[in-house]
């Protein structure tokens, strides 16, 4: 499967994409009509809501209020910083909590910065391309090498039934992977994974964490990996 790319790495003179996860309608609303003369702007109001697309657009930057119903900030992002092909993302943290309290512990999660509300709109947008410029610096200095693994996936459907499937994947790290399925499972879904050959002794668990839309019978799934068993060698 093709590493998905964000939308500054697709191509040369598209505008980066960012990503707003906000309960607070009007203060996304706000955040939104002042960064799109920069940016291309996504929002979300819950974090449940806000990995599936991460996943699925690869945003260039999210900006993430810290709490909100159901589902904190502080959950998505360190899943945002722990998997490995959203990892890469830059996140800030807009919050109108102390950043005295909060910023550190949102930084040891993964969070590249914190700024209080009301949020001084230049400063952010400056701290933004600081963030993007030093991740095409960073991409650049570290090409990515695809690598194809095969895999067996076991587990029960959203039928319930048992199935056992071989599939492949090009962007599996220590902390998840992608893999196209005939399938059917939903988010939240946890299957046992073994790489192959069986030789290496790569088992664990994971779990869905975002569907594709299906094409042609198939459907990208992508996994977080929950429990590791064996030489997972992986960086």
């Amino acid at each position: 499967m093709e590493t998905v790319k964000t939308s500054a790495e697709r191509a040369p003179g598209i505008r980066p994409k960012l990503l707003i996860v906000d309960d607070d309608d009007g203060y996304r609303k706000f955040l939104k009509f002042r960064l799109t003369d920069t940016y291309d702007v996504i929002d979300v109001s819950s974090p449940e809501h806000a990995l599936g697309k991460v996943v699925q657009d690869r945003p260039d930057c999210v900006l993430l209020d810290l709490f909100m119903p159901r589902y904190s900030g502080l959950e998505l992002c360190g899943a945002i910083a722990s998997l490995g092909f959203t990892s890469m993302i830059p996140i800030i943290v807009l919050s109108g909590q102390s950043a005295e309290t909060y910023k550190k512990f949102c930084l040891d999660l993964g969070a590249r910065d914190y700024f209080e509300k009301p949020v001084d709109i230049k400063r952010l947008k400056d701290r933004i391309s600081e963030l993007l410029h030093a991740k095409a610096e960073e991409r650049s200095a570290k090409p990515r090498i695809p690598v194809t693994m095969n895999l067996v996936l076991r587990g029960a459907d959203v039928r319930g039934n048992y199935f056992e499937v071989r599939g492949s994947t090009e962007n599996l790290s220590a902390s998840g992977f992608g893999s196209v399925l005939a399938v059917p499972l939903e988010v939240g879904t946890v299957v046992e994974v073994e790489l192959l050959p069986h030789s290496q002794q790569m088992k664990g668990r994971a779990r869905v964490v975002n569907v594709e839309q299906p094409e042609n019978g198939l459907t990208v799934y992508s996994f977080e990996i929950t429990e590791k068993s064996g030489e997972w060698n992986l960086k």
